[in-house]
C-alpha cells in the first residue's frame, strides 16, 4: 500500500532476508537451520502485524457511475 506502518515494513522486510539466508545453497546447512528457526520465532509477530494493519473495508453502498456506463464493443470502430 502507499501509506504502511512502519513496524510492519520492517517485519517483512526482516522476513524477507530471513527467507533469502534459509534458503538452500546460501552458507552451511547449521547456518540455514538457525535462520529457519529465527524465521520461525519471528511468524507468529509478522502474523499480529499482518491482522493489525489489514486493510479496512469501505463503510457504505457502492455507488454506480452516473449515467451509466454499458460497454458496447460493436460501437468501437
Amino acid at each position: 500500500p502507499p501509506i504502511a506502518a512502519e513496524e510492519l515494513v520492517a517485519a517483512l522486510a526482516y522476513d524477507e532476508v530471513l527467507a533469502y539466508l534459509s534458503a538452500p545453497g546460501r552458507g552451511s546447512i547449521d547456518a540455514r537451520e538457525t535462520w529457519r528457526l529465527a524465521r520461525a520465532a519471528h511468524a507468529s509477530e509478522l502474523h499480529k502485524l499482518l491482522i493489525r494493519h489489514r486493510p479496512k473495508p469501505r463503510q457504505g453502498q457502492p455507488q454506480s457511475p452516473w449515467p451509466t456506463v454499458v460497454p458496447q464493443p460493436w460501437s468501437a470502430r
